[in-house]
């Protein structure tokens, strides 16, 4: 598994929106990028978000993602990049809480911080979290690839 420039400070399995359905992938973060995989041991990253182009990264407690039924918001966390947002959830609170402060630290230091970064992403009031395209109305779909 390649993860470029940095040294990797945590990698693990997370859930990613992609359209309505949520796929379980590997991720793995360096100092600088969030590599994401199919699977643990991949050798080509599926993306790769350059840290240096992110706001921020919060729980996603009060947004307009449409969570698979049974996930807690605890477990849930959007991260905020110029290109746009990226929704995840795990499965134990204390990981997401570590997923976060890393990330949150890697943003202090290379990043875009803002105060706010719901505001920020696209430029409107009531903030980018909120613009989500969903339906509620819309069942989400969890595909585990693995």
């Amino acid at each position: 598994m390649a993860t470029g420039t940095g040294e990797t400070l945590k990698s693990g399995y997370l859930f990613q929106q992609s359209g309505k359905k949520w796929k379980k992938r590997y991720f793995v973060l360096t100092e600088y990028f969030l590599y994401c995989y199919k699977k643990e041991g991949a050798t080509n990253a599926k993306s790769v978000v350059d840290l240096a182009g992110c706001l921020g990264v919060q729980f996603m407690e009060d947004c307009n993602v449409q969570w698979p039924g049974g996930v807690e918001a605890s477990v849930c966390f959007g991260l905020a990049t110029t290109a746009g947002n990226y929704y995840l959830y795990g499965s134990d609170e204390g990981d997401i809480r570590e997923w976060m402060q890393l990330l949150g630290q890697v943003i202090e230091k290379n990043g875009n911080p803002t105060p706010d970064w719901q505001y920020d992403p696209v430029g409107k009031s009531g903030g980018a979290a909120a613009e989500i395209p969903g339906n509620p109305a819309d069942t989400p779909t969890v595909v585990d690839e693995s």
